[in-house]
């Protein structure tokens, strides 16, 4: 046994981490964090520190509604930045949330966030971030549409969003989710998850393709 470090919150309530990543002789860590005693209430949090535990920055983010903010992923590329995204409530209701996607210098000072609201102002939930060597940042996971709908959405270096591509089911009811999502080689991006394809009661396994351009190249599923 080596260290233990503690963080609590400034609600001194719930902090939960969700995702620790190891870059360059560092440590980064982000999950969620109460900022008052309420149940309602929470931020993202990013920390670093080094290898002996020692914090070197702690940044948290609080949306618009002052309300609930929870990160799912993370990513840190070679120069340090760090890529973090979730879910954000827009409105007071629990039933409207934003993909939440935030750019930290290497000193944990926010370079950019943006927001992305889906078609219906509904459930909007970010699950996986990936970032390629141009710093174009891809961003996968669940949006409301009539029902819901597999969204990736591509930002530049700078987060200018270039795309937003949506993935909706054969049937007009189901509901479709992804929860990763890896690039390969000429900034190919593959996005999984789950999808009802084969039944409107069961649900398959989905691999979906894009280009770099957002154009969908094939589809494919497991039953």
């Amino acid at each position: 046994f080596q260290w233990a470090e503690r963080y609590n919150g400034t609600g001194n309530n719930q902090d939960i981490a969700t995702k620790i990543i190891y870059r360059s002789g560092a440590l980064y860590v982000t999950g969620r964090s109460r900022s008052t005693s309420s149940s309602l209430s929470s931020d993202y949090l990013t920390i670093k520190y080094n290898l002996s535990g020692d914090s070197l920055w702690v940044s948290r983010y609080n949306g618009p509604a002052d309300n609930y903010d929870e990160p799912s992923s993370m990513f840190v590329d070679t120069q340090g930045n760090v890529y973090v995204t979730g879910s954000s409530q827009n409105s007071g209701t629990s039933t409207s949330s934003d993909y939440a996607t935030i750019k930290y210098n290497s000193s944990g000072d926010s370079a950019w966030v943006r927001r992305y609201d889906g078609d219906v102002n509904g459930q909007d939930n970010a699950n996986d971030i990936i970032v390629d060597d141009s710093g174009n940042v891809y961003v996968t996971g669940t949006s409301a549409g009539t029902f819901l709908d597999i969204l990736t959405v591509k930002y530049n270096s700078s987060g200018d969003q270039q795309w937003a591509e949506r993935y909706h089911g054969p049937f007009n009811t189901s509901n479709d989710y992804a929860y990763s999502i890896a690039l390969g080689s000429n900034d190919l991006i593959y996005v999984s998850g789950g999808s009802n394809e084969s039944s409107i009661s069961t649900t398959d396994i989905i691999t979906l393709k894009y280009n770099s351009s957002g154009d969908q190249q094939w589809k494919k599923t497991f039953n």
